[in-house]
């Protein structure tokens, strides 16, 4: 089963803050692709954040698999 998310960089969330930590978000998101967790990633346009396509079994794998973000998922 696939599921889109949707994500934005926190409010209140300096850019100089999130610096240190994109290169591990963008890691963690070549893992989960290399392991066919994630299909397809698309960067906003409209403001920091990307939409994620995601291949999981359910809802709560997908919760699972963002957990292990620098920055965690929200439940």
């Amino acid at each position: 089963m696939q599921f889109l998310s949707i994500s934005q960089r926190r409010k209140g969330f300096a850019e100089a803050d999130y610096a240190g930590l994109a290169e591990q978000e963008m890691e963690r998101a070549r893992e989960l692709y290399s392991q066919g967790w994630i299909r397809q990633i698309w960067h906003r346009a409209d403001m920091p954040g990307a939409c994620l396509l995601w291949e999981a079994e359910g809802e709560e794998q997908i919760h699972e698999g963002g957990r292990h973000f620098p920055l965690p998922m929200p439940a």
